[in-house]
């Protein structure tokens, strides 16, 4: 079975699939929904992970403001476990929603995620200079999304859910790993 990147591809297959008919021969779409239900339930924050990969594939962002609350919680909680005092709610949620679209779309707007800009009135790249809006990365810088006070949360909160979603692709492929050993 397939982790990492191809599990991911399976999940969302899987979520915009018609097809969830159980085929006992062959680990299929239903099976990838049930093994993610299953690691679901072994915490929240396993069930947040995968429901920002479902913010993901929707169309208009469908679920993003109960993704935010859920990881606005997880923001105050830290930052009382750092600070002593808890970051407002409203705040945590503006900068919990400012990762999720950064994640949806972290391509630089001014570049197209080319990180050079295109030579005036042209289509073609200027390779001799870089974006001056991501300094030639080719993404949206994250700091630029969220006031300076929440940049230290707003990267910490992006790398929390990249390491939980790791972790949760990889546990799905290990449950749907024990179903083919039951095949």
């Amino acid at each position: 079975m397939a982790t990492g990147r191809s599990m991911q591809e399976r999940y969302f297959g899987a979520r915009t699939t018609s097809n969830l008919k159980l085929n006992p021969n062959r680990i299929g779409s239903a099976d990838v929904l049930i093994a993610a239900g299953i690691v679901a339930k072994r915490s929240e924050r396993k069930s947040v992970a995968l429901a920002v990969w479902g913010v993901l594939v929707s169309d208009h962002m469908t679920g993003a403001q109960e993704v935010a609350e859920m990881m606005g919680r997880w923001l105050r909680k830290r930052s009382f476990a750092r600070d002593g005092k808890t970051m407002q709610e409203l705040a945590a949620k503006d900068v919990a929603m400012a990762v999720l679209k950064w994640w949806r779309h972290p391509a630089c707007l001014t570049c197209g995620g080319h990180g050079h800009p295109l030579i005036p009135n042209s289509p073609v790249i200027d390779e001799s200079r870089e974006c001056p809006a991501c300094l030639g990365s080719g993404h949206i810088p994250l700091n630029r999304l969220v006031r300076t006070e929440y940049v230290d949360d707003a990267y910490w909160l992006s790398g929390e859910i990249d390491t939980l979603c790791q972790m949760v692709f990889g546990e799905m492929a290990r449950e749907l790993r024990k179903d083919l050993e039951l095949l």
